[in-house]
This record gives C-alpha cells, structure tokens and sequence, in this order.
C-alpha cells in the first residue's frame, strides 16, 4: 500500500482524487451535471496518472480546461466574485505547469544517443532493468546518494553534492563531476524483440524481453579532469543503493561494453568494490544456451556422448568421490523444456538421479539443487574426471557446438 501512495506527490493526489471526489459528492448532493463530469474528468486523470498510462497527461490537460471552462461560465453566468477569479488563475496556472511537464517531458525522450544506441554515447553508465516503474523523485534520490557516496546531498545547486529534477530525468552533481540519472517506464530497447533474437543465453534473452522499465546513472561531465576508475566507482555505487534488495531487479547493464548479466544479490558487493565491472564477470548462474536442433555439430556431439555413455557409467561406478560427475538432459515443467545439467547421485534400471546443477530460467517451481531423473536415453552430454587423470575432464561432447553462442545485446 505504501508503494502505491508514494507513485504521486501529495498536490497531486489531493488534486485528483481529493478535489475530484469532493466535486462528485456535491454534484450528487445538488444534481449538478456538470460537476459530476468535472469529477469524472479528474478521478480519470488521477487513475491515469497512478497507473503511468501512455494518455495520462492528455487526460490531465482535459481535466485542466474542463475545470477552466466550468469556472469561466460560473462566472459570465453568476457574475464576478473572489472565490470565481482564484479559481480561473489557479487553473490557468496549473494548465500552464502541466503544459511546461509536457515540454520538459519531451525533452528529456531518448534521442539518438540515448538508449539503444550506445555506440555512439560511450560515456560512463551502468543501467538497471526493472520488472516494473520505479518511483523516484529528488528527494529519494538525495537519500540514496547520501547512503551510497557517504556525503549529504541537498536540492540546492549551491551545495557541492546536489540532486535536481522531476520525473525521468535528474541531475546529481557530487564534488566536481556531474551525473545524469534517467528513469524510464519502459523496455530499454525500442525493439527488444528484435535485440533479444540476438541472445542465445536464454537468461539474458528473457531479460532483454521481459523487463519493463529501467533505471541508469551516466556521467555527464566534469569541471576538471577526470578520474575514469573513480567516476565508474561512483556510478556503481549508486547503482548499488538504487537497487537495494534488488526484488524488482531484471539485470544489469553496462552500455560501453554491452554486457549484461541477470541480478543476483551479490552483486551489490561488488558495485561496492574497487573493480565494479566484476560484477560481469565469473558469475555463478551457468549459461544457459539457445542452439538449433538442426546444428550438424550439436548432433554429432550428442551422438558422441550417447555412444561413450558406457565410458561414464563404468567411471562412476568404480570412483570412490562421485561429487564430478555431471550429466546433461532434457528437463520438461511448466510446459517448457531445457537442456540443464544435473549432478550425478545413483545410476539404476536405465535412469539417471541427480540433482539440478544450474538455476533454471523457465521450468516452474523447480530449482537449483532439486532432485530430478532422467533416462539414460535422453543424455545430450556427461562431464567426469578422467580415469587416468583425476584432474582432467571427460568429456563435455556438446561444448564446441555451444561456445560462439554466448552473445550480448547488439552483436552480430
């Protein structure tokens, strides 16, 4: 409930709904028509703007000049009084500060080197990807930079460290650099079905499609020179404390580089740490790879492993630590299937039991570390140490067929 309340300031609130429902309550009371449609018009732009709908200013600006009509009618109809001219300039005031969101709004609409296009925007920036909008206003934006950077931030632009802006787009300026902060209720990519077909990692392809909204830190400038390590430093870190617990965190982004990687809770410590960009590396959610059923080389890997299956079995059976023998198959749930692999416990009467070695990215409720069988048939591949040497792998038959697939968003 507090989520909801704080979509909208407080004027606002009172605007629509408060004002609106006021409207209703003495258009009902007295069979006043049309101030029961001025109340409709406000309750309507209020939802709008709550729910973030693509015609919510439209509605306010409706609103706006349906109230205005109403009071210049009351007074040509009734004559001249106080209360009658206060509304006409309170309203033509608010027409005209909706009229200037509008302008400001436009201008801050993602150009050619905005979102999308950061082959030509190669400045400093970390992104989140939301699952949904988040609210943010100056205030929130202070508080969160004052926790993340450990200096007290202001809205006045005298103040070394101070955060200005409205909407989607702030300004925070931190000792001498100063930094962009975009927060936008849509997918970062204008054809994120088009990018996605681009992603063979499964998990980074969802996240590309499915996020809903983000959130980015770009350095914009400095007064002096600049410190590359310690701007992306300062970026992570703000990053770090946007995310928070991360709930509604899809992925991270960097777009210099066009690395992504899904979110998981540790990789605030390392937004933290002297090397942010670790955080796109050794990650510990395996790949989890798109191929082609009709890959030559897929195949002939498959057919390899099925056909050395006998190699495994015996390796496993005879070996005193079974905790490296892995296998790869088909897991089919919720009405989707994928090829993951499974650490070996028991192999019995043509099954293989073990439990699940990577996180899943569609398969419903299961998850890494639960158990699962599979049939001996259905193996796609199998990894184990080397009988002659404990140390060296067999034999992970598939891994050629699967290892130029692991692609970003925007390569070829």
């Amino acid at each position: 409930m507090n989520k909801i309340f704080r979509k909208m300031p407080l004027i606002d609130w009172l605007m629509w709904f408060g004002l609106g429902g006021y409207l209703a309550y003495v258009g009902l009371k007295i069979g006043h028509v049309p101030l029961l449609l001025l109340a409709g018009a406000l309750l309507t732009a209020g939802y709008a703007q709550l729910t973030e709908k693509s015609w919510a200013w439209t509605a306010g600006l409706c609103a706006y000049a349906g109230g205005g009509i109403l009071a210049v009618l009351q007074l040509v109809l009734h004559g001249f009084s106080t209360l009658r001219l206060v509304m006409i300039v309170a309203l033509a005031w608010c027409i005209r500060d909706h009229l200037r969101n509008r302008k400001n709004a436009a201008a801050d609409e993602p150009g050619e080197n905005d979102a999308g296009d950061e082959e030509n925007d190669p400045r400093p920036s970390l992104v989140l990807w939301l699952s949904e909008p988040r609210h943010l206003d100056d205030s929130l934006l202070s508080a969160i930079a004052t926790r993340a950077l450990g200096e007290p931030f202001t809205g006045d632009e005298d103040h070394p460290h101070f955060v200005v802006g409205k909407g989607v787009n702030y300004i925070l300026r931190f000792h001498d650099t100063w930094f962009l902060v975009h927060n936008w209720s849509r997918n970062y990519f204008e054809n994120p079905e088009e990018v996605a077909e681009g992603v063979n990692e499964l998990r980074r392809h969802e996240a590309v499609r499915n996020h809903r909204a983000w959130l980015s830190v770009d350095f914009l400038r400095a007064d002096g020179d600049v410190d590359p390590a310690a701007t992306l430093q300062t970026i992570a870190r703000l990053i770090a404390e946007i995310a928070s617990d991360g709930a509604d965190v899809v992925a991270l982004y960097y777009p210099p580089e066009r690395l992504v990687v899904p979110w998981l809770p540790e990789l605030s410590a390392r937004l933290r740490s002297d090397e942010p960009l670790s955080a796109f590396s050794d990650t510990p959610l395996a790949a989890v790879v798109r191929v082609s059923g009709d890959s030559e080389q897929l195949r002939q890997g498959v057919a390899e492993a099925r056909r050395r299956w006998p190699e495994f079995a015996e390796t496993f059976s005879r070996a005193a630590d079974k905790e490296r023998f892995s296998i790869k198959a088909p897991i089919t749930e919720a009405g989707n299937t994928e090829f993951i692999w499974i650490t070996v416990k028991a192999i019995a009467d043509g099954q293989v039991h073990g439990l699940l070695a990577n996180e899943p990215v569609r398969l419903g409720k299961l998850k890494l570390g639960d158990f699962v069988s599979v049939s001996t048939a259905d193996i796609n591949d199998w990894v184990c140490p080397d009988p002659e040497d404990p140390d060296r792998p067999l034999r992970l038959f598939t891994l050629n067929a699967l290892a130029d697939s692991n692609q970003s968003p925007g390569d070829d």
